[in-house]
């Protein structure tokens, strides 16, 4: 019998610069996340071009200078008709201004939800927020952002205990989808070497968007995306207890199947 062609080949490989790249792991992020992150951060942008302020919000270099912006931005912010915002939509501004500042700021990580550590811009929304809700744009909508009394509600569900390894695995996939804006099939993506404790005791969580060659991926000099959990003591609690859960056997995906045997979840 004669010995059979194999086929022939016709391209070469090249490898792929550094834009490729990250143009594929940027596919990977959920659209609805980025559009909304995108759109507050433009309406943030002709803020800034209207009072001729310089630069852009991640190029704020102090903690005391990025509140007072964002107060004057949250104190003046109207749609562009000229009317006032929803409270639904202040809201969804806050966390999406907050999600951009810890990908992108100089001085990341910041917590800018928190009313302890930015204390001025706390009051703004605050007070804008009433003054709205009294003014009539504080109706309730579907696409309404958690509210700081609900999001109470949720973490001290009995449900969401970390006294049990199932209440304490749900309170970590809250965390995820709170503090970092992971949705849906983005959780299955996770492994537990992405998550970097920081001297200053909050989490940097590092995201290579690549299932295949995570290493080689990593040890590159291409652009990986990092989302800076802030040092909140409750919040890094949550994870360091979640972590001493782990058996030394365990795969590296984040995310394990509770077991009740005592070497950990």
């Amino acid at each position: 019998m004669p010995p059979q062609k194999k086929n022939k080949k016709t391209f070469i490989y090249t490898a792929p610069i550094s834009q490729e790249i990250l143009t594929i792991q940027q596919a990977a992020r959920v659209k609805s996340t980025n559009i909304l992150t995108n759109t507050w951060i433009n309406t943030l942008e002709a803020f800034w071009h209207d009072l001729q302020l310089p630069g852009k919000i991640e190029d704020i270099d102090t903690k005391e200078e990025l509140e007072c912006q964002l107060v004057l931005f949250f104190v003046s912010c109207k749609q562009q008709n000229g009317k006032d915002y929803f409270v639904q939509s202040i809201k969804a501004a806050r966390f999406a201004i907050a999600h951009h500042i810890n990908l992108y700021s100089k001085i990341r990580p910041q917590d800018i939800n928190n009313k302890n550590v930015y204390p001025d811009l706390y009051n703004a929304i605050t007070g804008k927020i009433k003054i709205l809700t009294k003014s009539g744009f504080g109706k309730s909508r579907e696409a309404d952002a958690f509210t700081e009394s609900e999001i109470q509600l949720i973490v001290n569900h009995p449900a969401m205990q970390t006294d049990s390894l199932k209440g304490l695995l749900r309170r970590i996939f809250w965390h995820n989808a709170f503090e970092l804006a992971l949705r849906g099939g983005e959780h299955y993506d996770l492994k537990i070497q992405h998550f970097v404790k920081r001297k200053d005791g909050g989490i940097d969580v590092i995201f290579y968007q690549s299932k295949c060659n995570q290493i080689s991926l990593s040890n590159s000099n291409s652009k990986s995306e990092i989302i800076s959990i802030p040092p909140n003591e409750n919040i890094i609690k949550d994870y360091e207890l979640y972590f001493t859960k782990r058996s030394p056997q365990c795969d590296d995906a984040f995310y394990l199947q509770p077991c009740n045997q005592a070497e950990g979840i």
